[in-house]
C-alpha cells in the first residue's frame, strides 16, 4: 500500500518476497516469453512456479495497475479459500487455518506485549507465513482443497460430484502455480487410489492431468536436474536442546536420550499445541470404531506430516511447511467430526479457544492500529528507473548490486544476478558468477572480457552500488557511454555486440 512516497506492507514476511513477485510480473509485462529466462539469473531458465504472477501480468497488460490488481486478486482468491475451507471442514476448518498455532502465543501473559510469538517457532501462522507472501498459494490453497473435496467424495465417500476432466485440469495446472502443493496433493491422490483400489475411477483423471503436469514439472526441475533439492535431515527444525536439560555435560547416554525425548515433546506442543491430543484422540476413535473414512484422512495426513520431518523438499528446511500444511489440512474434517460428536459443548468451546488462541494473537499483532508497516520500495525511484529502462528489451542484461528490492529488477528488466537469498532458496549455486559480478562492478582487470562472457549490456550505478563497491575504479565511466542518468544514478552502456 502507498504511504507517502513509499510502498509498504504490514506483513514482514512480504518484505523480501513481494519485490520478487513484482519482478516476475513486470518481466512478463516487459516481454518475457515462455518458457521464461530467470529474471534474476540471466544464465538459466526460470525454475519457479509463476502461475499467479503470470496471471497478474495479464491484468497489467490489460491496463489494471498492480496497486489495484494485487489486492483485488488477493481478496477474490481469499473468498474462494474461505468457501473451500468451509466445504472441506466447516467453520472449524476456517478457524484452524486462520488461527493455526501452538502454545507460543501464551507467552503474552508473561511478557504483556502483543506480538507474533508464533513467528519465533517452526510452525508459524499459516496466513501470515504462507498465504500472504507465497503468492502461489492464492491458487494452490482453494484449488487444492477443491481437489481434495472432490477426491474425498469420489474415493472415500464413493459419491462423485465433479466431472473427471475438471479434476484432471485443475490438478494438471497445479505445478505451474505451486510445486510443493502439487507434490502433496498427488501423494494423497495416489494413497487413496491404492488404498481404495479405485484404479478405474482414477485413470481418467490421471489421463487428463498427466501431460500438462509432466511438462510443467520437467521445465520447473530442468528435466529433473533440480532433484538435488531433495535431501534428508532427521527432525526437520527440531534442535536437540530446545529448553529442558536435566543433568550436566557429563550425563550418561540414558539421561541424554531422556533429555532429547523431553525436548522433542516440548517442541511438538510448543509448535502444535492442543492439536496433538485432539489428533491422537481422533486416531484412537477411528481405530476403535473401525471408521475407515476417518482413517483415510488421518493416516495419510499424519504420514505426510512426519515424512517432512525426515525428507527436505527445498534448500531451506522451513520450506517443508509448504508440504506439511497439506497433511494438516487433510486431517481437519476428522478433527471436526470428533469435536462435534465426541466432545460436549462446554469442553468444545474451551478446546477451541485453546486451539485458536496463539493464532489469534499472531493476527492481532500483525494487523493492528499501532502497526506502521515496513518499506518495500521507494515509489518515485522505481517509477523513474522504469521510465529510463523503457527503451531496453527485457532480455538486455543489466549488472546491479545483489539486493532483494533493486529498482531495475522490480521494473522487470533482466539482471545478471538478483538477491542471493532468493537464488539460494531456489537451488541456484551462483557463487562463481557472484565473484565475476564483483570483479565487473569493481572494475578489476579483465572486466571487459567478463562483460562479454556474461553478455552484460548495461551497468547500473546508484546509491546501492556505491555503498557495496566503494573501492570500485569505475573504468566504464571513462570507456563507456552513459545511456541514462537521473537522481537515482547512471546507466552505462558497456556491451556492444
Amino acid at each position: 500500500y502507498p504511504k507517502g512516497g513509499i510502498m509498504s506492507t504490514l506483513n514482514v514476511n512480504n518484505y523480501g518476497d513481494l519485490p520478487l513477485h513484482l519482478t516476475y510480473i513486470n518481466s512478463f509485462v516487459k516481454g518475457l516469453t515462455f518458457w521464461p529466462q530467470n529474471p534474476i539469473y540471466a544464465l538459466d531458465k526460470l525454475h519457479y512456479p509463476v502461475g499467479m504472477d503470470f496471471f497478474s501480468s495479464l491484468l497489467s497488460v490489460m491496463g489494471v495497475s498492480l496497486e489495484r490488481s494485487l489486492p483485488l486478486v488477493g481478496f477474490f482468491m481469499g473468498i474462494l479459500l474461505v468457501w473451500a475451507l468451509w466445504s472441506w471442514a466447516g467453520a472449524f476448518g476456517i478457524g484452524a487455518f486462520l488461527f493455526s498455532g501452538g502454545l507460543a502465543g501464551l507467552t503474552i501473559f508473561g511478557q504483556g506485549v502483543l506480538r507474533d510469538f508464533q513467528a519465533e517457532v517452526a510452525w508459524k501462522s499459516l496466513p501470515l507465513a504462507l498465504y500472504v507472501p507465497q503468492r502461489g498459494f492464492l491458487y494452490a490453497f482453494p484449488l487444492g482443497l477443491t481437489l481434495l473435496w472432490a477426491w474425498k467424495a469420489r474415493f472415500v465417500d464413493r459419491s462423485a460430484k465433479t466431472p473427471f476432466w475438471l479434476e484432471g485440469l485443475l490438478w494438471g495446472l497445479l505445478p505451474l502455480f505451486h510445486i510443493h502443493s502439487f507434490i502433496a496433493v498427488s501423494l494423497i491422490f495416489a494413497i487413496w487410489t491404492v488404498w481404495q483400489r479405485a484404479f478405474k475411477e482414477a485413470l481418467p483423471i490421471f489421463a487428463v492431468a498427466v501431460l500438462p503436469a509432466t511438462l510443467e514439472v520437467l521445465f520447473l526441475t530442468e528435466y529433473f536436474r533440480q532433484a538435488s533439492l531433495l535431501w534428508f535431515k532427521a527432525g526437520w527444525l527440531f534442535k536437540p536442546q530446545e529448553i529442558f536439560f536435566i543433568g550436566d555435560a557429563q550425563s550418561g547416554a540414558v539421561l541424554k536420550v531422556f533429555n532429547g525425548l523431553l525436548n522433542f515433546v516440548y517442541f511438538f506442543f510448543n509448535n502444535f499445541g492442543f492439536y496433538i491430543p485432539l489428533t491422537a484422540f481422533a486416531v484412537y476413535f477411528a481405530h476403535q470404531n473401525k471408521r475407515k473414512d476417518l482413517a483415510l484422512l488421518l493416516y495419510p495426513g499424519l504420514g505426510i506430516f512426519f515424512l517432512c520431518f525426515f525428507v527436505m523438499f527445498a534448500p531451506w528446511e522451513w520450506d517443508n511447511t509448504k508440504v506439511m500444511v497439506w497433511g494438516y489440512l487433510l486431517i481437519l474434517p476428522a478433527l471436526k467430526e470428533i469435536l462435534e460428536t465426541q466432545i460436549k459443548p462446554t469442553a468444545r468451546a474451551i478446546l477451541l479457544v485453546a486451539l485458536y488462541f496463539s493464532g489469534v494473537v499472531s493476527i492481532l499483532a500483525t494487523y493492528n492500529s499501532s502497526q506502521t508497516g515496513v518499506e518495500v520500495y521507494n515509489r518515485e525511484e522505481v517509477d523513474q528507473v522504469c521510465e529510463a529502462l523503457k527503451p531496453l528489451k527485457q532480455s538486455d542484461v543489466v549488472a546491479v548490486v545483489q539486493t532483494f528490492n533493486h529498482p531495475v529488477a522490480i521494473c522487470g528488466q533482466q539482471v545478471l544476478l538478483g538477491y542471493g537469498g532468493h537464488l539460494w532458496s531456489h537451488g541456484i549455486k551462483a557463487a562463481p558468477i557472484e565473484e565475476k559480478l564483483r570483479k565487473v562492478m569493481n572494475g578489476d582487470d579483465g572486466w571487459q572480457m567478463l562483460v562479454k562472457e556474461l553478455n552484460i549490456r548495461y551497468i547500473f550505478w546508484g546509491t546501492r552500488e556505491k555503498d557495496q563497491f566503494r573501492e570500485s575504479k569505475k573504468p566504464w565511466a571513462l570507456e563507456s557511454s552513459i545511456f541514462k542518468s537521473g537522481t537515482w544514478g547512471h546507466i552505462y552502456k558497456v556491451g556492444e555486440f
